[in-house]
């Protein structure tokens, strides 16, 4: 039996049925793409990957972005490009799980945000989500 990750009810009730370990996907308002899969890997770990084939960011910004308050580009508003608190708070959710965030991210390529959560934090259902 395919298992998946489990998600909040409040989250399930707004996805659309998927078979276990099909990606969500989304058109982004540049005409790139955003996928985040999610799986359980074999030693009771769970990842949750977020890609998006969008603008990239370069090398030098990543160690900065869960910072409070970083922006990539500096010359954007709050108006039009965020706060810059949304990284710095998923940084401290992973802390808080004591999983881990990698961030990969290529210029004119896009980007992968990816967490992994130690086994404790995880809970498997065989049921399709």
């Amino acid at each position: 039996m395919a298992k998946a990750l489990s998600s909040p009810a409040s989250t399930r009730a707004a996805q659309r049925r998927r078979q276990p370990g099909q990606q969500r996907r989304a058109l982004h308002a540049d005409g790139g793409r955003i996928t985040a899969p999610g799986r359980s890997w074999p030693d009771g770990r769970g990842e949750l990957a977020v890609s998006d084939t969008g603008l990239g960011i370069a090398r030098e910004h990543i160690p900065r972005l869960t910072e409070r308050f970083y922006r990539v580009d500096g010359s954007r508003s709050r108006d039009t490009g965020g706060t810059g608190l949304g990284l710095s708070i998923v940084k401290h959710v992973v802390q808080r799980h004591g999983a881990e965030l990698d961030i990969q991210s290529e210029p004119g390529k896009g980007s992968r945000f990816r967490l992994v959560f130690p086994a404790a934090r995880v809970r498997v259902s065989t049921e399709a989500a």
